[in-house]
């Protein structure tokens, strides 16, 4: 199925715009916290407190996704809780901005962050719900190119606004956050809800004519329009009297653990590969090689995002031409290794000693060279991660889950996502000063470990619709992936594609009734 570039963008924007938001948010406080605006103004908080300025965001995203996925996405419908998430992110980053205490900053991320867990997580689900199969890893995707562009983008503003006298400094790098959040609930508010959760919902004809508007122009006899309703459909029925599972029962239950240990676990990985160091923590990272200083740090920020971005569209232009499934094999290889020449470098050249006043290893690089490869492996990684791993999790958790399970799945797996990132963020300054060296090679080692269990274990889904994929979980099917050859391809698992929707909806059933179905040769 073709879709023009005007409809594309019609797709992308929401996320797009969404994971902008989202990368500035991030990189918010790594500036903020280097301001003696700010400093000043708060009474320069404690190292601690200015963890918890960090960590109530996350705190907050986490919280936020656990409730949304619970009482909201499949009461209200994806569009709600969108506009619910950014109602309650924009009321946060108010508080934030009108800050007049400690107390009152951290509330107000708090708050924030319970909008935004619940915004980001709803928003890829809604992307990947409205979407082509054939264009969907793309569309969903672009949330990632918007997260590099945010990160870009706050790390300059940041930089500007130290010329600025004052609380102005600061408030106005936050203030400006309120923009791209108030332009996705704009978006959201005059675009249709989830065809996917009006079927679920017992709204098929309104489902049946937001499938055209969005694929064919509203022709609702279109065969494509007309296939993937049926096989909504059949699903639908197929799950009918099957009530949401709890949280408990997408971790125990025999037919959703399997679906929660891949979303849960491609989350888990992402962040567990390192990254963190490399986004959070550049400064540091090229003081062990060498760099030190304000512009130092500058240019390890400007430079890392940069190549993140570039990197992050490629991903978001060729996910549908890779698939799922390579990208997360090769991706973490990749990474491993420039983990390890990283840390070869450093306990070569680097002369590694311990400084009594500052409590950390430090390196003094004689050989310039050397310093420099370790710098440009670092920079490799960064291109490796957002060129073949960054959207990953975010893509893979909207197709996995069962419709029914689709609201919680998303939110549980988000969550990891959050947990792990919350304790890394807080332990790595630490780990980096006593393990130095040692971490690049553990991430190193933990890399290429997650290329195995990627190998092993995670299926393609690319290229089939999310009614589909509930094929690749029938009882029949084997856990071991490499030796599942459907699993590991792209493409429809069914004998006819979307030109024959009724045909297409029979064997889909039939299939779901089976446990089981039969690859056919497409000539």
């Amino acid at each position: 199925m073709y879709t023009s570039i005007a409809r594309r963008l019609y797709y992308a924007i929401p996320p797009s715009i969404a994971g902008f938001a989202y990368g500035w948010e991030n990189a918010s406080m790594s500036g903020i916290l280097t301001m003696d605006q700010f400093l000043d103004y708060f009474h320069t908080p404690s190292a601690y407190r200015q963890g918890a300025m960090t960590a109530a965001l996350l705190a907050g995203e986490f919280g936020g996704s656990l409730l949304t996925g619970f009482f909201v996405a499949d009461r209200l419908g994806r569009r709600k809780t969108i506009l619910s998430c950014v109602l309650i992110y924009l009321i946060g980053q108010a508080i934030i901005v009108a800050s007049q205490n400690q107390a009152m900053f951290i509330a107000g991320r708090v708050v924030n962050g319970l909008g935004a867990g619940g915004l980001f997580q709803t928003i890829s689900l809604y992307t990947a719900e409205i979407t082509p199969p054939s264009i969907r890893g793309m569309m969903t995707s672009t949330m990632s190119t918007g997260i590099a562009t945010g990160l870009l983008v706050a790390y300059w503003i940041q930089y500007a606004a130290l010329n600025i006298q004052g609380t102005a400094a600061w408030r106005m790098c936050f203030a400006l956050q309120l923009i791209p959040g108030a332009a996705v609930g704009t978006i959201i508010f005059f675009r249709p809800e989830s065809p996917r959760w009006l079927f679920h919902h017992d709204r098929a004809d309104e489902a049946l004519q937001v499938l055209a508007d969005l694929h064919a122009n509203g022709d609702t006899t279109d065969p494509a329009v007309q296939a993937e309703f049926e096989e909504i459909r059949v699903v639908v029925e197929h799950e009918r009297g099957t009530p949401p599972p709890s949280y408990l029962a997408l971790l125990t239950e025999k037919q959703y653990r399997r679906r929660t240990a891949l979303a849960m676990g491609l989350q888990f990985m992402q962040q567990i590969s390192g990254v963190n160091i490399i986004l959070y923590y550049a400064a540091k990272v090229f003081a062990q090689t060498g760099r030190t200083g304000t512009s130092a740090a500058l240019l390890a920020n400007g430079i890392e995002s940069a190549l993140f971005l570039v990197a992050s569209y490629s991903l978001t232009m060729l996910m549908d031409v890779y698939g799922r499934r390579l990208p997360i094999i090769i991706g973490p290889t990749l990474m491993g290794i420039c983990m390890i020449v990283v840390a070869s470098m450093l306990i070569a050249f680097g002369s590694p000693h311990f400084n009594a006043t500052t409590q950390a290893v430090e390196f003094n690089f004689a050989d310039v060279d050397a310093g420099n490869t370790a710098v440009a492996f670092m920079f490799l990684y960064m291109i490796a991660f957002g060129a073949l791993f960054s959207a990953l999790p975010w893509t893979y958790q909207n197709e996995v889950f069962p419709l029914a399970a689709r609201g919680r799945g998303t939110a549980l797996s988000t969550c990891t996502n959050w947990f792990v990132n919350f304790w890394l963020g807080l332990y790595m300054p630490a780990a980096l000063n006593s393990a130095s060296w040692k971490l690049y090679y553990v991430f190193g080692g933990i890399n290429i470990a997650i290329s195995f269990v990627t190998f092993l274990f995670y299926p393609e889904t690319s290229q089939r619709t999310l009614e589909e994929l509930d094929l690749l979980f029938t009882p029949d099917r084997r856990k071991l992936v490499f030796l599942d050859r459907d699993a590991c391809r792209k493409g429809s698992m069914l004998g006819h594609g979307l030109e024959d929707g009724v045909q297409t909806a029979k064997e889909l059933e039939a299939a779901l009734a089976m446990g089981t179905v039969e690859q056919k040769e497409v000539v």
